[in-house]
């Protein structure tokens, strides 16, 4: 399937590109994410989701590769949730970009291949779903970082994220998917607006 994201971000590309390339601090933004091992530009790692009585838990590793002069950049990965035996593998590429003084926007392309039980989330769609939430949450905990007063020495001032990493809480997240979903029609057909994340 293939996933399309973008948000925008309240800073310099510059800045933005910087924070990307810190895959600590990625992983510390991103709901369900947990850095493991590095050597080189291949990474270990794991996330987790609980969507209603679903739970998965992907171990695998990535690659990543990176252009600094143009603020592009690959991942290539795989994992396992060992729980239900399903397989993942994802192929996207990155960008950051500037969009006026002080502002900037990340766009994500995405082709994930999902096996074995949970293969069934990316024939509903509902995957589509779940990486627009999880774009949502990602961008709100970056802009929050970025925004941290910096301390003594310039350096930004140590305080968490407004979401931890961690599992990804499942039933408000599976709300907020079957909301949306409820709701859509409705909105196209009163003439509202998309979501920005799409």
């Amino acid at each position: 399937m293939k996933v399309q994201q973008s948000f925008d971000v309240d800073h310099p590309a510059e800045t933005v590109w910087q924070a990307l390339s810190d895959l600590e601090l990625v992983a510390a933004c991103m709901p369900g994410a947990e850095l493991t091992g590095r050597d080189g530009d291949d990474y270990t790692g794991r996330i987790g989701v609980k969507l209603g009585p679903i739970t998965a838990r992907f171990s695998g590793k990535a690659t990543i590769r990176r252009d600094d002069e143009c603020y592009r950049g690959s991942v290539d990965g795989q994992g396992t949730d060992t729980g239900s035996g399903s397989r993942a593998s994802a192929s996207l590429s990155y960008a950051v970009e500037e969009t006026g003084p002080g502002s900037s926007r990340v766009s994500i392309d995405s082709d994930i291949k999902l096996s074995g039980s949970l293969a069934q989330f990316g024939r509903s769609g509902i995957v589509n779903d779940v990486a627009r939430q999880l774009t949502r949450d990602f961008s709100a905990n970056l802009q929050a970082r970025l925004n941290r007063p910096a301390g003594q020495g310039g350096e930004a001032a140590e305080a968490p994220p407004p979401q931890q990493a961690g599992e990804i809480e499942g039933f408000g997240l599976l709300f907020s998917v079957l909301w949306r979903r409820l709701v859509a029609p409705f909105r196209k057909l009163f003439g509202g607006g998309r979501d920005k994340g799409t």
